[in-house]
């Protein structure tokens, strides 16, 4: 099926190929193990490392997977060690495409 232009006529952008128009809200409060223990927290997860990745453009999305693949590297670990992973991209086949990495 084909879907109509959403912002114009003859346009690109449909409800298949865009993410959704959204409202929301989270917070996270970051805090060392001694300021925790100090105000009697215990901690909900550990950031541990980060990474930053630049990928070809023809392959955009992908990016994910060599950072991921970085802070493994660093710190010995395998992706069994990981109990939850979020790839925060906007489009479905993006993470799909990470996935299968």
């Amino acid at each position: 099926a084909k879907l109509r232009p959403a912002f114009k006529e003859g346009g690109s952008v449909t409800a298949g190929n865009s993410s959704g128009i959204n409202d929301g809200a989270s917070a996270l409060v970051l805090m060392s193990g001694e300021e925790a223990e100090k105000r009697g927290l215990e901690p909900l997860g550990i950031v541990r490392d980060s990474a930053v990745a630049g990928v070809d453009p023809n392959i955009m999305g992908i990016g994910p997977v060599p950072s991921t693949q970085t802070v493994l590297e660093r710190n010995g670990l395998t992706l069994d060690d990981i109990d939850l992973i979020e790839i925060n991209e906007a489009f479905a086949a993006q993470v799909i495409a990470c996935d299968r990495e």
